[in-house]
């Protein structure tokens, strides 16, 4: 960005309010698409897994497109790209509301929308990184409160058109309703140095393979027996070029190492809590409208712990590294109690607790890791990360339930949900411990 007035204000705040309303309709999708669920199932006469497994596919595809995301916005300006992966996104949703088999549905919901908010949701968080130095844990705390508000208005609007237009008609007014995100594409300001930096990205590629050439020269004038090979000379070029711009280099870093170990667990935790915590509370003896409540007061403490914590960690009262450390720590405790948490005052309490320690871990995600990394890896990381921790949370169904069929009870499910938030604090102890050794060299484990 060329002008310095855009940090920390002037076009930051559009670029958050951007963001805010990715969150918004992000969530709100989601959650939508499940009050849709029981329908689906019935209109096109298939198996309740398979709608659901449809539905987590938007999730699934949106974390290993990041990917790419992140290569391709070191290559194109983030405007054009937000714009064109909003408009897949709403085009997805409209198609799929004329869809006539559940492939057609998949294909339309599955891997266009998907794949367009995989794009849509890391450019807008680079570009809140970018706009963002100083009160940057503020703005992200508020962007993310945006999937809160869409659990919020988005739940109970999708029941209202549902009983009132029918399912088509709800997946044509929401996809109508993420046209929105085309609009936030363009909130974004071209980078006018993006153009000036790819040429020399071109240019430093063009000088290495140079040199790669004359260094395959020299290794035929000493092995003049050896045949020359073009093709191994093109592969070892196109291999440099895809590792430097996936930045495979990251992976031989620890802090990185320690921020995927943290963010998979954090996304795992909220996956199995979010997929079984109602029928857990439903077998604990609660009815299915106080689960519902209990649903309710937890994202309503989630909005306060997004809300909240940044102004704290912006002020430097507490790290970043101890304010993961600390609500991980609460969520550990709090599902390792649950076995006695049986009245529905004490519940109550319990989920609005849990709800601010949940926001707040999966809000400092991306303020842990551009400190880590930095503005200029910031993307390439967030792809990886999304990539890596997608895989983690497939699990995140499979062994809580797993356990519960063994077991017939789910308090062994959540005590090993309890253990995998546990692992959060145990590895940043653990980092602490390793970065405060004597070391030779330059390079700085540590960061706060």
């Amino acid at each position: 960005m060329s002008d310095p007035t855009d940090i920390d204000g002037g076009r930051a705040y559009f670029v958050l309010l951007a963001l805010h309303v990715t969150y918004i309709l992000f969530a709100g999708t989601s959650k939508g698409l499940g009050v849709l669920l029981p329908t689906l199932k019935e209109h096109f006469d298939t198996h309740t897994w398979l709608v659901g497994s449809i539905i987590s596919l938007v999730m699934t595809t949106m974390d290993f497109s990041s990917l790419f995301a992140g290569v391709l916005s070191q290559r194109v300006p983030s405007r054009y790209i937000v714009t064109i992966s909003g408009t897949c996104v709403a085009a997805g949703l409209c198609l799929s509301s004329i869809a006539q088999t559940v492939f057609q549905f998949g294909i339309f919901l599955g891997l266009v929308t998907g794949v367009g908010y995989g794009f849509t949701v890391i450019i807008m968080e680079i570009e809140l990184a970018r706009h963002f130095h100083r009160k940057y844990a503020c703005a992200n705390g508020i962007a993310t409160a945006g999937s809160s508000v869409g659990l919020f208005i988005m739940a109970p609007l999708m029941q209202v058109l549902l009983d009132t237009y029918g399912w088509k008609g709800a997946l044509l007014i929401l996809g109508g309703l993420s046209f929105n995100l085309t609009a936030c594409g363009c909130l974004v300001r071209p980078q006018a140095s993006l153009s000036k930096k790819d040429s020399n990205d071109d240019c430093r590629t063009t000088d290495s393979q140079d040199e790669l050439e004359t260094l395959d020269a020299a290794d035929q004038d000493s092995a003049p027996r050896k045949p020359s090979c073009s093709c191994c000379l093109t592969c070892r070029s196109g291999f440099s070029r895809l590792t430097k711009a996936a930045d495979l280099a990251i992976f031989k870093e620890l802090p990185f190492i320690v921020v995927v170990i943290v963010v998979s667990c954090i996304r795992f935790v909220f996956s199995a809590w979010t997929i079984y915590f109602v029928p857990h509370a439903q077998d604990m003896g609660f009815s299915k409208v106080q689960a519902a409540m209990f649903v309710t007061i937890t994202a309503v403490g989630n909005f306060i712990g997004k809300a909240s914590h940044g102004y704290i960690v912006d002020r430097r009262l507490i790290t970043r590294r101890v304010m993961i450390g600390l609500s991980t720590s609460v969520t550990a405790l709090i599902f390792f109690l649950d076995h006695w948490m049986t009245t529905e005052v004490v519940m109550i309490i319990a989920c609005l607790v849990n709800g601010i320690a949940l926001g707040v871990a999966g809000s400092m995600i991306q303020v842990f890791l551009k400190k880590t990394v930095g503005v200029e890896r910031l993307a390439n990381s967030l792809g990886w990360t999304n990539v890596i921790s997608g895989f983690v949370r497939l699990g995140a169904g499979f062994f809580p339930g797993w356990i519960y069929d063994q077991t017939m009870s789910y308090y062994f499910s959540f005590v090993m949900i309890g253990c995998v938030s546990a692992i959060c604090p145990t590895v940043l102890i653990l980092h602490y411990l390793i970065c405060r050794r004597p070391r030779q060299g330059s390079y700085d484990l540590i960061f706060t």
